[in-house]
């Protein structure tokens, strides 16, 4: 069941599906909507603002003209919670900043409201990825970033005022958190990023999507500009050789010294020892664990308390089949009939073996709370949950 701010109301009348089959890593989307989503507004990022311990020369940072103020600029100093000295954004200077046309950046935001919450769970449990968001505002035609790419897929939810991109024609390929790629400088950037490729402007409401590696910058281009980015990482190939190197360290194989002489016996030990290791069922599920589990989005809901005792499925020899033209709930010693477009939502309660009501309102199935109860109410008669 899709909520206010979940991803798929963004990108609407594309589905989840279409949006991952035609664009997730390959190429730029933008959905244009007069309707105001919610997801931050200017009093929203006021409210923000004003718990002042949430802010520091790090998490609030101020850019203008692609040049970042220097923290002395616009903090004081400050203690924190264990009494550790720090620099805290002080709120006159920070506005005389931005009354001068500084960009304002507040870092790792993800989990500081609720509706930003419900975001970043709803993209971690779409795409399997580690999620981080970061907030900007800007003042009209002073650009914050000089023309860059980024090393992670981005996600951006225009919420107030108007700000136009500028996407160019080339693109790096597979960018990654290394010096190899985050060192580059702005002239390296200037002369990789090819002619414009598209020029947009995103208005209240909008959404658009870069692949990582897209060269790209931005302005804010009327009014005051506020606009949230999630960053979606998900695992690559560097992370298996990571798993290899921390098992290895329990394999004699891998800790013996290279001799000259054997240099190539050695490596071809190595590589029959490492080719079987990846097709072990263990490891693969090694691997399926780098993608973040389906993580449940359970809000504070006082003074009322909701119930989250999960459903357990009654074993593990139950699935779904299919034959004689019907979907059937099957065990080792009989089977029953599923009704006619519930098979989708078994198999996910199968699948997850325990699975709370409310996990099961927040999957990506599209369905509502009274089918999600029924369902379960059904199983639990049948002896399959409990």
């Amino acid at each position: 069941m899709m909520t206010k701010n979940s991803f798929g109301n963004w990108i609407l009348p594309l589905s989840l599906k279409n949006f991952e089959e035609q664009y997730l890593h390959q190429k730029l989307f933008h959905a244009s909507s007069l309707k105001h989503q919610g997801l931050m507004t200017w009093e929203g990022l006021n409210g923000l603002l004003n718990q002042s311990s949430l802010w520091s020369a790090e998490t609030l940072k101020l850019y203008r003209h692609a040049h970042l103020v220097a923290p002395e600029e616009y903090c004081v100093s400050s203690l924190n919670s264990q009494g550790h000295p720090l620099l805290r954004p002080h709120p006159p200077l920070v506005q005389k900043w931005i009354s001068q046309g500084a960009s304002l950046v507040l870092n790792d935001i993800a989990e500081l409201s609720l509706p930003l919450r419900e975001m970043s769970h709803n993209l971690k449990n779409l795409f399997g990825a580690r999620v981080q968001a970061n907030l900007y505002t800007s003042r009209q035609g002073i650009q914050a970033f000089s023309s860059h790419f980024d090393l992670h897929d981005v996600f951006v939810f225009q919420c107030e005022g108007e700000k136009t991109w500028h996407i160019y024609k080339n693109r790096v390929d597979s960018p990654i958190n290394h010096p190899t790629f985050n060192l580059l400088s702005q002239d390296h950037h200037e002369h990789a990023k090819g002619p414009l490729l598209k020029k947009l402007t995103l208005r209240a409401g909008d959404f658009l999507y870069l692949p990582r590696g897209f060269y790209h910058d931005a302005l804010a281009s009327k009014a005051p500009s506020l606009h949230v980015t999630f960053g979606v990482t998900r695992p690559i190939g560097l992370d298996i050789i990571s798993l290899l190197f921390e098992e290895g360290v329990d394999h004699a194989l891998l800790r013996q010294y290279l001799m000259p002489p054997f240099v190539a016996a050695q490596c071809q030990k190595l590589a029959d020892h490492l080719s079987n290791r990846l097709k072990q069922p263990d490891f693969l599920q090694k691997v399926h664990s780098l993608f973040n589990g389906k993580e449940t989005f359970s809000p504070y809901t006082l003074p009322d308390i909701k119930q989250t005792t999960p459903f357990k499925v009654r074993g593990k020899d139950f699935s779904v089949e299919y034959h004689s033209h019907q979907f059937w709930l099957a065990s080792a010693t009989s089977e029953a009939p599923i009704p006619k477009g519930k098979e989708k939502l078994v198999e996910w309660i199968l699948r997850h073996q325990e699975i709370t009501l409310e996990e099961m309102i927040q999957s990506p199935l599209n369905t509502s709370k009274q089918e999600w109860e029924t369902l379960a109410n059904d199983l639990l008669q049948m002896g399959i949950l409990k």
